[in-house]
């Protein structure tokens, strides 16, 4: 990594979930973004959605006697490469300019 890369992770996780007469199943989801700027117009950008495959779901509703089980388990899982170029006058900042954490 370098100065002009920056990079994210970000994992969602919902518990499973109980409701009168039925449950459902908790979910999982992993993503990861990375930007390497070449200079003050031109990035490379990659995004991962869903790396784990865990944005499936499960529910169960029962009653009166009767039981109903829905099972959704999309293949959301997605790569994407891109070239950014940034139109326009870049922004001008203070010389040696740093956010504090």
């Amino acid at each position: 990594m370098t100065p002009s890369d920056l990079a994210q992770l970000s994992f969602t996780a919902q518990g499973a979930q109980i409701d009168p007469g039925a449950r459902m199943a908790g979910t999982q989801v992993l993503n990861f973004g990375y930007r390497h700027k070449f200079n003050d117009r031109w990035s490379l950008l990659v995004v991962g959605q869903d790396l784990n495959g865990g944005s499936r779901t499960e529910s169960v509703y029962q009653g009166n006697g009767l039981r109903d089980r829905s099972r959704s388990d999309p293949n959301r899982t997605t790569v994407m490469v891109s070239l950014a170029y940034t139109f326009g006058r870049p922004a001008k900042r203070e010389p040696d300019f740093d956010y504090e954490p």
